[in-house]
């Protein structure tokens, strides 16, 4: 072949890689523990749609894949917008619960996040237009548990940012704490069900689990709303009281539930 027909095909090839790579990123934080790698950066808004998240995501798979036992990119279009969905509380009622959804119900900010499990990965994806994208990206869905008794959906997961490298976990901590919506009636069974899943699939020491039918967790760890859907009708606070909830906490070989009014 000509040289300079292969020189031409080169700078081609090259001009259409880099079409294809992501652009630029701004990080933002970056939390490592083996249980948990979690990232967080901040785009341009014309990288913030669906197919070039989805390329972004892709590409950050080769990296993050088996980086921790779970790994989560996030990706916002405003640096303001990476703490601004938090309760930032440790306790927290419903009363002052709803006043900041008030505040922020109008203004949820466009989000992205990328979720990986082993071989298994997730994007979900609130656009600049509040619609919300969920597609499994490799595998199966990672934070979806599935079983006779029990299909529930991990929307959220709390690492203890706070912890010191080095430093050892008091036992009463868990190395993570998932929040997950199951399908109606709740039941403790189900709740000892997706933890045992959960634990299993992440082999970690510790989890702990909180479940509900809806995603209206009130919690200083769980952000104000869900990012990632659309109803953004929240029940009245009695409606919310009478509500069940069960909280799980899984050991190797342990998983104690308590809270909720349905039967096992």
């Amino acid at each position: 072949m000509n040289v300079w027909l292969r020189i031409s095909i080169g700078i081609i090839l090259l001009a259409w890689v880099g079409l294809r790579l992501p652009s630029a990123e701004i990080p933002i934080s970056d939390y490592y523990r083996p249980e948990m790698w979690l990232r967080r950066v901040v785009v341009d808004r014309t990288e913030f749609t669906p197919d070039r998240l989805e390329r972004r995501f892709r590409q950050f798979l080769l990296q993050g894949q088996g980086a921790a036992k779970l790994v989560q990119l996030r990706v916002f279009v405003d640096r303001e917008d990476v703490l601004a969905n938090c309760q930032c509380m440790t306790d927290i009622n419903y009363v002052a619960w709803r006043g900041q959804f008030e505040e922020y119900r109008n203004r949820i900010a466009p989000t992205a996040e990328l979720t990986i499990i082993g071989h298994s990965a997730v994007m979900r994806i609130r656009d600049l237009k509040g619609r919300v994208h969920i597609k499994v990206l490799q595998g199966n869905h990672p934070l979806r548990i599935t079983a006779d008794d029990c299909v529930a959906e991990a929307i959220h997961v709390h690492p203890d940012v706070f912890r010191r490298p080095q430093h050892p976990r008091p036992e009463t901590e868990p190395d993570l704490t998932f929040y997950l919506v199951a399908e109606r009636p709740l039941t403790t069974s189900c709740a000892e069900t997706a933890t045992r899943g959960l634990h299993r699939a992440l082999q970690v020491e510790r989890i702990a689990v909180n479940v509900r039918t809806d995603a209206w967790f009130i919690d200083g760890q769980f952000p104000i709303i869900y990012s990632f859907q659309e109803n953004l009708n929240p029940p009245s606070q009695d409606a919310h009281r009478r509500a069940s909830e069960i909280g799980c906490w899984a050991t190797p070989g342990s998983v104690r539930c308590s809270g909720g009014d349905q039967p096992k």
